[in-house]
């Protein structure tokens, strides 16, 4: 079972990348069982770059984040 939740993911990435959910397009999450443990993965685009977060599901910690263009 996963302590954080889809919307604590979402939330999680946004504030790395300073938005609010109403600014980004895009959005999406998927959960992600891999042999170092289970996270989230959650995608955004904002003017015209694509955010992507790997996201760990039992402690919130950033795993990996990417900026690229869209």
């Amino acid at each position: 079972a996963s302590a954080i939740t889809r919307e604590s993911a979402i939330n999680i990435a946004l504030n790395h990348a300073g938005f609010k959910e109403s600014d980004v397009i895009n959005l999406t999450t998927e959960y992600d069982r891999t042999l170092s443990g289970d996270e989230w993965e959650v995608e955004f685009d904002k003017d015209g770059y694509e955010y992507s977060y790997e996201i760990n599901a039992a402690t919130g910690d950033i795993i990996k984040s990417e900026k690229e263009i869209d």
